[in-house]
Order: C-alpha cells, then structure tokens, then sequence
C-alpha cells in the first residue's frame, strides 16, 4: 500500500507536467509572423497545418516595401530548424509565385518546436526573421 502512495502522486505530477509542456508547444506555434522595419515588411506564414515529420510543408512568404508595395527578385532564403536543439538545419526550396510571394518547401524531420527563419539580403543589410510552428506527428 505504502508503494501504491509514492506512484500515484509521481503520475500526477508528469501527467501535469506533460499537459503543461504539450499548451505551451501549441502556444508558440504561430498562425503568421510579421516584421516590419523601416525599410521592409516581411509576412511569413505556414500554407500546410498541421505539420508533420518527413512530410512538406510549405510556407508562403511576402516581402513588400513599409507602404506595402510588393519587392520581388530578391536573395530570399528559408532555413528550418529546431531552436536549442543540435539535429542541424534544413534549407527549405523557395520559388517566387508572384511579385513579393515567396513559396518555400521544406522537410522537418521530427517532432516537436520548429523555426523557419527566413533570411533576405536587403540592399547589402541581411534580415533575419523566425516563424515559430509545431509538428505534431
């Protein structure tokens, strides 16, 4: 009986812990990101939800002056990453689809907190910016 009493507030304390840790990996998972400074406006948001690992996903990126005029042609790349994590860096695939929409695949390869930081040269001045999501499987 003396054992029965030492597990069960043990499970209940993972069990919260593991409920805790599953609300706040949700919570950092953002629906879009936006960056604005006073030369450029960048939008990134996630075009696949959920993700999943060693599937596509994709993330459509706009990239537009601070008045909101579309900026194409630029040096515009994604890289996805897991942030405190050593299992490396992942470059995603981008396309422009239209002037200032970038359209960028790439592949996460687990579960858990990912970044998809994209990186554009802006007139010799590099911006770098990180788009929090989750893959869930």
């Amino acid at each position: 009986m003396k054992k029965i009493g030492v597990w069960i507030p043990l499970a209940l304390l993972l069990a919260a812990a593991f409920a805790y840790l599953g609300m706040t990996m949700n919570q950092e998972a953002a629906a879009s990101t936006l960056y604005i400074d006073e030369s450029i406006r960048i939008d990134i948001g996630a075009n696949t939800a959920p993700a999943h690992s060693m599937q596509e996903v994709e993330f459509i990126v706009t990239v537009s002056d601070v008045a909101g005029v579309p900026v194409g042609g630029q040096d515009l790349q994604v890289v996805l990453s897991m942030p405190g994590m050593f299992c490396g860096s992942f470059p995603a695939v981008v396309t422009e689809r239209e002037t200032g929409t970038y359209a960028a695949v790439g592949v996460p390869v687990m579960r858990g907190r990912w970044q998809a930081e994209v990186r554009v040269d802006m007139g010799g001045k590099q911006v770098r910016v990180g788009h929090p999501f989750q893959v869930v499987s």
